[in-house]
């Protein structure tokens, strides 16, 4: 009886990931063919049904599947069904815009905050922010997102706030997922003027102008 072809392996391995895997196959046994279905059954040696045959293409995981592969040899016997198993968990993006604002003290000034959805995400996002200056707050209309969607962030400066350029991370917590994202707030000056008169002394006679 000839001996089996080596089992496949996968690259990655199996496990759960939060985004779309690429996935190769690959086998020891020198010329084998690799076979594999993607439907959780075993894969048979030839082409055909749910069976397909492994080149050097990766096979992209983009939800939750089980790769069941088998080699084939010349002189060999067949291969066991090497199994790798990918969950694709549920995850969600976050960005900013613009990436910065200019603001005077005392005023305020607005951002877009965007989350997408990943794998089906269908989660509530509570949106915080923090790197605030000394006398400013922020405020998210709404509050959550739930999914895909925007909310726009609300700065406010107070009057003691100091000149001068913040980090603002605006973060997105859903459960046990967190993500976060950067922008800038610049707080310059106010427009302002100033004013003086000379000379510091003039004479003048009563009747007379100076």
């Amino acid at each position: 009886t000839p001996p089996p072809a080596a089992t496949p392996t996968f690259s990655p391995l199996g496990g759960t990931y939060t985004s779309t895997q690429s996935v190769t196959i690959s086998d020891t046994t020198s010329g084998a063919s690799i076979f594999y279905t993607l439907d959780g059954t075993t894969p048979a040696t030839s082409v055909g049904g749910s069976t397909m045959q492994f080149s050097t293409t990766p096979i992209s995981v983009a939800s939750s599947e089980t790769i069941n592969a088998i080699a084939t040899a010349s002189g060999f016997s067949s291969s066991s069904v090497g199994t790798a198993i990918y969950t694709i968990s549920p995850d969600f993006l976050i960005s900013a815009a613009p990436p910065s604002q200019t603001v005077n003290p005392g005023n305020s000034t607005t951002y877009t905050v965007t989350t997408g959805a990943l794998n089906g995400f269908t989660g509530t996002i509570t949106l915080s922010a923090t790197g605030l200056p000394t006398g400013a707050s922020a405020t998210f209309n709404p509050t959550t997102i739930t999914g895909s969607g925007t909310s726009t962030m609300t700065v406010t400066t107070g009057t003691g706030t100091p000149i001068g350029t913040s980090t603002l991370t605006i973060t997105g917590t859903s459960a046990a997922l967190t993500h976060s994202t950067t922008t800038s707030m610049v707080v310059s000056a106010a427009p302002d003027f100033s004013i003086s008169a000379a000379p510091p002394s003039q004479t003048v006679n009563p009747g007379n102008s100076t």
